[in-house]
């Protein structure tokens, strides 16, 4: 079996088991957030998630005591962005993180050098090249993530604000709006505004909580429309009408993206009708009259 093979089968049976129990206090989350919302639509009163005393915390703790001083500071920021833009605040820490990356490119590392040490020179070189591919895998991950929730939060928004803003024009005040899109809708939006709310049920003001919203975020229309309702807090200006014109604005942008898409389509199936169908017709319909000249020696 090529030793490529081998060091991927490796990295993969490693990352199995280090990443299964980095992520083992996923299940008690989920149930603490799902109690969270449940006592939230009940009572109106917050829990708060006690912190991990697990020993996978402290293990993670203490390796990641040993690895922040070597790691740059502008990479722990882009890390904890990352996580924030991915959602993952609550299950994931830079800590955690790092012990995951490290452990896993540590462990692919260390198995190559056995294996060169055994007399198969090659492996170092694969190995430093596969702990490095490793090492990177969990920021393409959370990357990817990161652009499929922004994208998912920038498509909910306009239906969002329609209903915010239905809620705040028949009489309720924003937090009280803010609450009922919270109890109707799900996904990445709704929770962002969640922890808006709590945030504002906890005493933070109202544009600070939004700032923060803002600042969780990387979705320009969000940006905008937060930044225009501080701005209508800090002027006076009815939240109403700010929130009628920042919806129906979103509208249009929503309408203008549609259109754009349209007009992409012919560009994007040029190539595979080039590549793909074309070649195709040609065959089918020059097969035939190709196949009856060959027999006949090309009008030899």
């Amino acid at each position: 079996m090529p030793l490529y093979v081998l060091a991927a089968c490796f990295a993969v049976a490693l990352s199995i088991p280090v990443m299964g129990v980095a992520f083992s206090a996923a299940r008690h989350d989920r149930m603490v957030r799902r109690n969270l919302r449940v006592d939230q639509r009940r009572t109106g009163a917050l829990i708060m998630p006690q912190p991990e005393t697990s020993l996978l915390a402290g293990w993670a703790e203490w390796l990641a005591t040993k690895v922040r001083p070597y790691t740059p500071a502008a990479y722990v920021d882009h890390l904890d962005r990352r996580i924030s833009l991915g959602g993952l605040n609550h299950r994931l820490t830079v800590d955690r993180l790092l012990a995951v990356k490290v452990a896993l490119a540590v462990g692919v590392l260390l198995f190559a050098l056995l294996q060169a040490a055994a007399g198969s020179v090659s492996w170092l070189f694969l190995g430093v090249v596969t702990s490095l591919l490793v090492f990177m895998i969990p920021d393409l991950a959370l990357d990817s993530r990161g652009q499929r929730r922004q994208t998912a939060i920038e498509r909910q928004l306009p239906d969002v604000l329609d209903q915010l803003t239905i809620s705040v024009e028949a009489g309720l005040g924003f937090d009280g709006a803010l609450k009922r899109v919270v109890d109707t809708t799900e996904g990445p939006l709704s929770e962002e505004f969640t922890r808006t709310l709590q945030d504002i049920q906890f005493g933070m003001p109202r544009t600070d909580a939004i700032q923060s919203l803002i600042d969780r975020t990387d979705v320009l229309d969000l940006r905008i429309f937060g930044s225009a309702l501080n701005q209508a807090s800090k002027y006076g200006v009815p939240l109403a009408h700010v929130m009628r014109v920042q919806a129906a604005d979103l509208r249009e942008k929503r309408q203008f993206r549609a259109e754009e898409q349209a007009a992409k389509v012919p560009v994007k199936m040029s190539m595979p009708l080039v590549l793909c169908i074309l070649p195709v017709l040609f065959i089918v319909l020059m097969g035939p009259a190709v196949i009856r000249l060959s027999g006949t020696g090309f009008g030899g």
